[in-house]
């Protein structure tokens, strides 16, 4: 959060964004930048529901939620 911040806010000082090429690598710079965050906090909340419900199980896997129920022929 701390690089966003400063690549939003600090960098308007160094950047002329009168001009157009500078202002749309900035707006498009930060914009990646804020997606891959809120990816970040995405991936997070996963590993941490596993991790929870795999101690709430006490390690017992109960089934791999990726494959399907049904028997194939």
């Amino acid at each position: 959060m701390w690089f966003c911040f400063v690549a939003s806010r600090d960098l308007v000082e160094y950047l002329d964004l009168r001009q157009w090429y500078p202002r749309s690598l900035y707006y498009a710079f930060n914009t990646l930048l804020i997606m891959l965050l809120i990816f970040h906090i995405y991936w997070w909340i996963l590993i941490w529901a596993m991790i929870k419900r795999q101690l709430l199980n006490r390690g017992k896997v109960e089934g791999d939620i990726r494959s399907d129920s049904e028997e194939e022929d």
